[in-house]
């Protein structure tokens, strides 16, 4: 094995440009791993560190980074200059190759060329590397290659911290100061905002150092995201409303989830819907699931193909981009111009973009009026914790005791689990025509214990308060005989409120623990979190069995 680790060809990849130029990168990453396993070690320098977090491709090698100054020739034989970044590597490897990545040049890949060749974006990196090493790079996936660890998948997203557990689409009304050409009008976002009132959710994000001009009934997190917790909102998030940006890649990159916050299947791919105008080729941004609204074609200024100008005025910041302006800018507020290209899309236009995925059956409008979001059903409360935990353990056959929550138990399987029933007073949710998979052991834990030919890796048993004496030996029984080592148990609280003291709670737990089994605090927590119960008493509690 050392033998093959020294053969390794060690690469370091720079790359400072935009975060989006950043997700594209990745897939180039992805697909040099994919196309040559165990023939490099990669480690990455670029813009935006957080979005390589939990990539199983990047591997940190020794280097240290410094600026170049008026150094034009290496010092030593570890030193690595690179002048068009203006910086200097000190590598402790001879080895490690140092590749300044882009996407630019004379390939077919290039944007230099996108308006005459059928390529998309995630070519432009992979081709450059191609031509770097001298290695083929098939493009594998038409999406860029971000990772959510388990314990991320885990966490509420910032919009239920504050309380609001709805679906929720994220809007991006702006963007950066040096390609305005790309802006939207304001004016028009709020028009398609306000036409889905009461019906989507939407959660306006962005930087506050670019042009973001806040929205009327939205949830405001603009400026209240890192990198890291904007690609753990798109994880969350229904889908995303935005110009040509970063959220669009991430859009196409970041996992989906297996249900929604309601427990319903969501797509396999995320909607999104793109105000694209006239200023890129249409082939070389979009993808293929996303609803890209484009205007080439259909003005002079980009009758062949995208204009790539950067702005509609003039910055006055000594850039040069304030050189290369708009051909068509119309005035549509006292301080903004956007491109004729832009204007020609309509807030109806948009919006029918945005009902397509719901007309189509991928997405369900939710009842988000004041009265909706303040009023928390059990129905509701139900679904969430059963997307919880079947996100947060991921289990493939579930056992459930007597449990009387058919929401929760619909939710379950139509994210894929196999579930099989115990006690008779569940079969209605495990009618054959309804829940093909479903199987129901008729069984009273009153008089003896059941034990199945298979290991369970989840379980969920009814309120624990139904189960005294020898039920409730046999109940423990049935857990212990039927739920795999390293197994999660979910116990739910007592129905009436007044039986949810904090007896049956301490006593299940003792007797649990002397069994093997260890409660999950932080689990346990998140349930509360999700559902508003104050209290473990109220709250279903969850158990690993470790013995």
């Amino acid at each position: 094995m050392a033998e093959i680790l020294t053969k390794r060809r060690k690469l370091l990849l720079i790359n400072l440009l935009s975060p989006g130029d950043i997700v594209m990168l990745t897939a180039a990453v992805r697909d040099l791993h994919r196309a040559h396993p165990g023939m490099f070690l990669t480690d990455v320098y670029t813009s935006v560190g957080e979005i390589w977090e939990n990539n199983p491709h990047i591997t940190k090698l020794p280097y240290r980074v410094e600026r170049l100054g008026d150094q034009t020739e290496p010092e030593n034989a570890n030193e690595r200059l690179v002048p068009s970044r203006n910086l200097k590597f000190i590598v402790e490897d001879p080895e490690i190759e140092i590749l300044d990545c882009g996407y630019d040049g004379e390939f077919p890949g290039s944007i230099n060329r996108s308006n005459q060749n059928s390529y998309h974006f995630i070519h432009g990196y992979a081709q450059d590397l191609e031509r770097k090493l001298g290695v083929s790079i098939p493009v594998t996936e038409f999406r860029g290659d971000i990772y959510i660890s388990e314990q991320e998948k885990a966490w509420v997203s910032q919009v239920q911290e504050i309380g609001i557990n709805e679906n929720f689409w994220l809007v991006f009304a702006g963007g950066k100061y040096d390609f305005t050409a790309k802006w939207w009008n304001p004016a028009s976002y709020q028009e398609v905002i306000n036409r889905f009132r009461g019906k989507i959710t939407f959660v306006q994000c962005g930087d506050p150092q670019h042009f973001h001009p806040p929205l009327e009934g939205v949830v405001n997190l603009i400026g209240k995201t890192n990198a890291r917790q904007l690609i753990r909102l798109v994880y969350h998030s229904s889908g995303v409303l935005c110009p040509v940006t970063f959220a669009m890649h991430l859009a196409a990159a970041v996992p989906t989830r297996t249900m929604d916050v309601f427990g319903r299947a969501v797509p396999p791919v995320r909607p999104c819907v793109v105000l694209g105008g006239g200023r890129e080729a249409y082939h070389w941004e979009a993808y293929p699931h996303h609803q890209y609204i484009h205007t080439v074609g259909a003005l002079s200024c980009c009758a062949t193909g995208g204009c790539w100008k950067s702005r509609c005025q003039k910055m006055n910041d000594n850039d040069l981009k304030d050189e290369n302006t708009c051909a068509n800018p119309v005035q549509v507020s006292e301080n903004l111009q956007i491109g004729k290209c832009q204007t020609m899309i309509t807030p109806e236009m948009v919006s029918e973009r945005v009902s397509m995925y719901y007309e189509g059956g991928q997405l369900f409008y939710d009842d988000v009026s004041p009265s909706a979001v303040r009023a928390d059903s059990p129905k509701r409360q139900a679904a969430r914790v059963a997307q919880y935990l079947v996100e947060r353990f991921r289990p493939t056959l579930m056992l459930d005791i007597g449990c009387h929550r058919p929401e929760m138990l619909a939710s379950v399987l139509t994210s894929g689990v196999d579930v099989y029933g115990l006690r008779e007073d569940t079969k209605f949710i495990f009618l054959d025509d309804e829940f093909p998979h479903a199987r129901v052991s008729l069984f009273d834990l009153g008089v003896d214990y059941w034990k199945s030919p298979t290991k369970f890796d989840l379980i969920w048993t009814t309120s624990a308060m139904d189960h005294v004496d020898r039920s409730a030996e046999h109940l423990l029984d049935t857990v212990t005989c039927n739920l795999k080592r390293g197994g999660f148990l979910v116990l739910a609280p007592p129905p009436d409120k007044e039986r949810a003291s904090s007896t049956w709670s301490e006593l299940w737990r003792e007797r649990l623990e002397r069994t093997g089994f260890e409660l999950l605090n932080e689990e346990t927590e998140k349930i509360r979190r999700l559902t508003h119960r104050v209290g473990q008493a109220g709250t279903e509690l969850v158990f690993r069995r470790s013995a």
